[in-house]
């Protein structure tokens, strides 16, 4: 007898969790429709955390359990997973974070008549202090909506990365038939913008996507944590890989509707603004200066119209467009102090 098709694959990747595990999980295991599978894949833990996944496995027949040969990072692990999924649609959620227990239920209500490709949601933004204590909530949500392929869904691409809702992997169902059919993995050369990648690999070949406004993932951001993958995303290819990534989705620059291109170039503000935040701190401005102008994208950059911005938008921008100088340099300032010693303020007026 061939054993009953799941409806959705659940990929985790485990990595040091042990803390987070069972809370993880159980999001998972207590939803209220159960047609699923759970796979785990232990990156060769030191923590224990692979005795617990096995533990977890032995109790519920619905978790498969898997451990990688040799440590390869979270996109090594769910490409495991993703080759073993039986699912029709994938998800991801990530070992520290948890779910609302009826998104399986009304995910499924919106993918039943198998019409998606997609189905993307919100989240809440979870900040919590070096002692665990959750200290602000921050909402990140859509509107209820569908796309379809061609300039349709590259506008709704860049709102969504605006928000940003688009470079995750785990806010989101994804076709299985789409990712066998088209081989699509994470790229395991990366080790920031994993996600942004296959999504823009992945949204290559869809036709209609549904996004909705529920925001029913809580994405844990602990004081402290991933300090190395912080700086790696301060290099000035992973930023400008995402910017890369939106233009590239249309034929050409002129080719991109005004007010997708002023999104587009705001979000380029923001990155050339992070670059030398942490250049100017790490004594590199110069050169990180230097190769923000001599890039194309800056000439680009300067040639957008903008369209509705508020006070802030319009200081940053015209203060880039200026060029180095005090005004650049006390700005930057700013940013810096806010965002290194007051984290939850900063991520409040973030916008």
């Amino acid at each position: 007898m061939t054993e009953k098709q799941p409806f959705f694959s659940i990929v985790m990747p485990v990595y040091n969790a042990r803390k987070y595990l069972a809370a993880a999980v159980g999001s998972i295991l207590n939803q209220s429709y159960r047609d699923f599978e759970l796979i785990l894949v232990d990156d060769c833990s030191t923590d224990g955390s692979d005795e617990i996944c096995r533990k977890m496995a032995d109790e519920d027949g619905r978790i498969v359990y898997e451990r990688m040969p040799q440590n390869g990072g979270a996109s090594a692990a769910r490409n495991r997973t993703l080759k073993l999924a039986r699912g029709q649609y994938i998800g991801f959620v990530d070992s520290d974070d948890t779910i609302d227990g009826d998104l399986f239920e009304k995910a499924h209500a919106t993918l039943v008549d198998g019409h998606f490709d997609c189905l993307k949601f919100g989240c809440l933004e979870e900040y919590y202090s070096q002692d665990g204590q959750l200290k602000y909530t921050k909402t990140s949500a859509m509107q209820d909506g569908e796309y379809h392929s061609g300039i349709e869904l590259w506008n709704q691409m860049v709102h969504m990365e605006m928000i940003p809702l688009f470079g995750y992997a785990w806010n989101g169902f994804y076709s299985k038939a789409i990712t066998a059919m088209h081989g699509i993995l994470f790229d395991t050369t990366l080790r920031v913008n994993e996600d942004f990648d296959f999504n823009i690999r992945f949204f290559q070949y869809v036709e209609c996507l549904k996004c909705v406004s529920w925001t029913p993932y809580h994405y844990a951001k602990r004081a402290g944590a991933s300090l190395s993958s912080q700086e790696k995303n301060y290099s000035y290819d992973a930023q400008m890989m995402k910017i890369r990534g939106l233009i590239g989705l249309y034929p050409s620059l002129e080719q991109i509707p005004a007010a997708a291109r002023s999104d587009i170039f705001w979000m380029y503000t923001r990155f050339a603004f992070a670059l030398m935040v942490r250049a100017k701190r790490n004594g590199n401005f110069k050169s990180t200066w230097d190769r923000i102008c001599q890039d194309p994208l800056y000439k680009a950059f300067c040639q957008t119209e903008f369209t509705g911005l508020s006070g802030k938008k319009k200081q940053m921008i015209g203060t880039l467009k200026a060029g180095k100088g005090l005004r650049l340099y006390l700005l930057l300032e700013m940013i810096y102090i806010a965002k290194t010693y007051l984290p939850v303020l900063f991520a409040m007026v973030k916008k």
